[in-house]
């Protein structure tokens, strides 16, 4: 058995074991906020919505490709979130057509997780996960990244239009939340940031920030912030 299924098996059957959720709240949660930490920010593949397309791209025989993407009425944000799409499968799987000729398989496997939408923001997480496979060598991991809408001006949103990120950094340094991600990968100056999304869940509507833990597999690491434990780095008004 390939070590990345092996990985995710073991994962699975600890959870299992433990009977707790992997999205619980920590219990030493510092007062009047909310922040969760999960190692598997996966929704099963049992879970389905309506307001995506699938996309099963036909690459080549050993190249198996499968991944959704929201779908909206507005045929130009509908281009730019297709191509968003793209860009993150080449990211995770570059060079994906010359796989095959260079004698290796591949796997992608993405679906949409959550989906909030109100009157003024559609916010979606699609996570699943990747692996590339060669005779001698494999690697794969996570895969997570979200889709933020502005439902009045009609635009995809950034990390830096949501939140104010340097200010949300200070907050997890300062020793304010009972956890703190690894920001260090992450560079303003560059336009590279974490994934963020405003998320529902079971009525408590939340900030969900994404970090990459990088290891032999790339990891998701989700971070949940009630809004207003966030209200002094939210940008954007729920």
């Amino acid at each position: 058995m390939k070590k990345f299924l092996c990985l995710t098996l073991v994962l699975a059957l600890f959870l299992f074991s433990c009977g707790k959720d992997p999205y619980e709240t920590t219990e030493n949660t510092t007062e009047n906020t909310t922040v969760t930490l999960a190692t598997e920010p996966v929704v099963g593949p049992e879970t389905t919505f309506e307001d995506v397309k699938v996309e099963n791209p036909d690459i080549a025989p050993d190249v198996q490709v499968k991944y959704e993407v929201l779908e909206l009425d507005d045929e130009q944000l509908q281009q730019i979130i297709d191509e968003r799409a793209a860009e993150i499968l080449a990211r995770y799987i570059p060079n994906i057509s010359s796989i095959s000729e260079m004698g290796g398989t591949a796997e992608y496997n993405v679906k949409l997780s959550r989906i909030y939408k109100s009157e003024s923001i559609i916010s979606a997480v699609f996570s699943g996960n990747y692996a590339i496979y060669y005779e001698n060598s494999e690697e794969g991991g996570d895969v997570l990244y979200t889709v933020n809408v502005d439902r009045k001006s009609g635009k995809l949103l950034e990390t830096p239009d949501i939140v104010d990120y340097e200010k949300m950094v200070d907050a997890f340094k300062s020793g304010r939340f009972d956890a703190t991600p690894d920001f260090s990968q992450y560079n303003s100056a560059y336009g590279i940031y974490p994934y963020v999304a405003i998320e529902n869940t079971d009525g408590n509507v939340r900030l969900g920030l994404y970090v990459t833990k990088s290891g032999m597999y790339e990891e998701v690491l989700g971070y949940y912030i009630n809004l207003d434990s966030a209200k002094d780095f939210l940008k954007i008004g729920e």
